[in-house]
């Protein structure tokens, strides 16, 4: 319960999981990555969003994973509204228009298209970022494949993705992205959903987040997600700026009720003491050869961390253990601790 005392400063004394992995949108580690070829007129995909604040939304965009050696036709791109069955539709939201663009063929990789008339949202709106066919059809020639669904842990209302192709699919996942003007996401750009497989022999060995919090605060665990067999047990460590262990626990996988799947784990630890606006990491590493592997939201810049919680102050730190750790700000570990004792100036 929070309370107030008496000098002004506001406490939170319930544990709470603080980080990425809070989110209902953290990536899963191993899930089925669906992707769509935009081959003909029906085609097309989007991500449905209350707008995380008011602003310009000026950019759509998509993972490329083909295009056919003949130039695709012009697409559509744009912010548009959304009808009362929960799908896009072709109207433009916010007093924008939708853009014409074409892929380049034989093109792969992130696409951002600049909405030349972007739109105006408030925070809450509901819309959706959208990518269709355009005035020329796209053929089995002229075409190219994106990515359309990255899932997330829960089921979600929104984000989600619906996408056509026989038929409307929708999708408790992450797809086409669109950023603010300012380059803050309204959806990030996935590229990637997972690391790869690791275990005790792997560079690196070591894998977590490099992260600072804005308060003071308890730190009794932490949470992290991974998928492996029901043999890859791991190691969960918190270190502090100067790598001395603050806490650590092994997990015992064969407590997975189904091996193979996903989870997220909560580990456990005698309290510790974490100071604001100060480095520490939160990493996992085998203690087997067995390979496992844990969520880590890929982007294509690193504003877009910035969608799940503390994505700002938390991104990829690594290393071959016991070498020196590296950071990568383009990628987002799915991990979170476990706090109390918050205080803030009341």
């Amino acid at each position: 319960m929070p309370f107030i005392t008496p000098g002004g400063v506001t406490l939170l004394d319930d544990s709470i999981c603080w980080g990425p992995v809070s989110s209902p949108w953290a990536l899963r580690p191993n899930v089925t990555i669906t992707t769509v070829a935009f081959s003909d007129a029906l085609r097309q995909a989007s991500t449905i969003l209350y707008a995380p604040k008011a602003g310009t939304i000026n950019r759509v965009g998509i993972l490329i994973t083909a295009a056919t050696a003949l130039a695709p036709p012009a697409y559509n791109w744009g912010i548009v509204t959304v009808d009362a069955a929960g799908r896009p539709t072709a109207v433009p939201f916010g007093g924008s228009a939708l853009e014409s663009f074409a892929p380049p063929a034989l093109g792969t990789g992130w696409l951002w298209v600049t909405l030349s008339t972007p739109a105006v949202v408030a925070a809450g709106d509901l819309v959706a970022a959208r990518v269709a066919a355009g005035g020329t059809a796209p053929d089995g020639t002229h075409n190219f494949t994106g990515r359309v669904q990255t899932p997330c842990s829960m089921n979600t209302g929104a984000p989600s993705t619906e996408h056509f192709t026989a038929a409307w699919i929708k999708s408790s996942s992450l797809g086409v992205a669109a950023l603010y003007d300012d380059d803050t996401p309204a959806i990030p750009s996935v590229v990637d959903n997972q690391s790869a497989s690791f275990n005790t022999g792997s560079n690196p060995n070591e894998i977590g987040a490099l992260l600072s919090l804005p308060f003071p605060a308890v730190c009794s665990g932490a949470f992290t997600t991974y998928s492996g067999g029901n043999t890859a047990d791991f190691k969960v460590t918190l270190y502090d700026d100067l790598d001395n262990v603050l806490g650590t626990q092994t997990v015992d996988t064969s407590q997975a009720s189904i091996a193979g799947l996903d989870y997220v784990v909560q580990v456990q630890w005698d309290p510790v003491v974490l100071k604001p606006a100060t480095n520490y990491r939160l990493t996992i590493a085998p203690t087997t050869a067995n390979n496992m592997r844990t969520g880590i939201a890929r982007t294509f810049e690193a504003t877009s961390r910035a969608f799940w919680p503390e994505g700002a102050r938390w991104q990829r730190t690594s290393r071959a253990a016991p070498g020196a750790w590296a950071q990568d700000p383009l990628q987002l570990p799915m991990m979170g601790l476990m706090l109390s004792n918050i205080s803030v100036p009341g």
